[in-house]
């Protein structure tokens, strides 16, 4: 089964100028100008509707689609920044850590503009103890 990449599509759209409409039942449009695109909530890598986006996006770039999907899923080789896991489209800044009563630990990626609040951490009690951290480099393993 191939991956799931809506995530990854949402953040190229949004780091490229484009405006989430409100959601429907299947998705949302996209737009940027007089452009709209209809983006489903789950794409799978190679579907029809991942090349209905790829080529959707390549004619309003005047790119070709391998470059457009390049720029999406990224280049062979090529590091991706780490994405924040609320907004989905920023760069993570931040590393949250929740404990919940010792028995539950949520770790998730923030931006510097999500990284203060409640990024869902789950359902139910608040967490007994919560760490920010800062991510100053990545360091090769």
């Amino acid at each position: 089964m191939s991956a799931d990449v809506s995530d990854l599509i949402r953040g190229y759209l949004t780091r490229t100028g484009w405006e989430q409409g409100p959601p429907g039942p299947a998705g949302a449009l996209w737009r940027q100008g007089r452009t709209a695109i209809a983006v489903h909530e789950v794409i799978r890598h190679g579907s029809a509707e991942w090349r209905g986006v790829i080529d959707r996006l390549a004619r309003h770039e005047i790119r070709s689609r391998e470059s457009v999907a390049a720029d999406i899923i990224g280049r062979p080789g090529e590091e991706l920044p780490l994405t924040c896991e609320c907004c989905k489209a920023a760069p993570a800044t931040h590393l949250i850590v929740a404990d919940f009563l010792k028995i539950r630990r949520v770790v998730k990626l923030a931006c510097e503009q999500c990284g203060g609040r409640d990024i869902g951490y789950g359902k139910g009690q608040p967490p007994t103890q919560v760490r920010l951290y800062t991510i100053t480099e990545v360091l090769d393993a």
